[in-house]
């Protein structure tokens, strides 16, 4: 987990991480790995059926593995948008959320006037 650590957050990132943050990674290390490998197994082609407006955001204070995955789903998927957010980390939404929560906003906001705009009812709301 360590390593995991280190290499999305960079050198000195599981020292700078609190013993009890520590404990929780080793103790969900197992699932988290195996999230990981069925991900990289089920590889990028299911992204192409992706048939909704798509918002990519990404910080640019991050691991290269991770800004280029980020790229490859935004390429993926058909007419997908790309944001680059400078200054902010992997984990933006949680680090940065005054400027990613704003983002998803007007993303949302597009995709209802793309909507109404081509004559389509209003998509279901869901509870949060």
């Amino acid at each position: 987990m360590r390593q995991h650590v280190e290499f999305r957050y960079g050198r000195g990132a599981w020292q700078r991480t609190s013993r009890r943050l520590q404990a929780h990674f080793v103790a969900h290390a197992a699932r988290i790995a195996a999230g990981l490998a069925a991900d990289l197994k089920e590889g990028w082609s299911s992204l192409q059926d992706i048939a909704c407006p798509t918002l990519a955001v990404m910080g640019l204070e991050t691991a290269p593995v991770s800004l280029r995955a980020t790229e490859l789903v935004a390429e993926t998927i058909p007419g997908a948008r790309l944001v680059m957010v400078p200054d902010a980390g992997h984990m933006a939404f949680l680090t940065d959320p005054h400027i990613v929560d704003p983002l998803i906003l007007r993303h949302l906001d597009a995709a209802e006037r793309a909507d109404a705009a081509a004559g389509r009812p209003p998509r279901p709301q869901q509870a949060a």
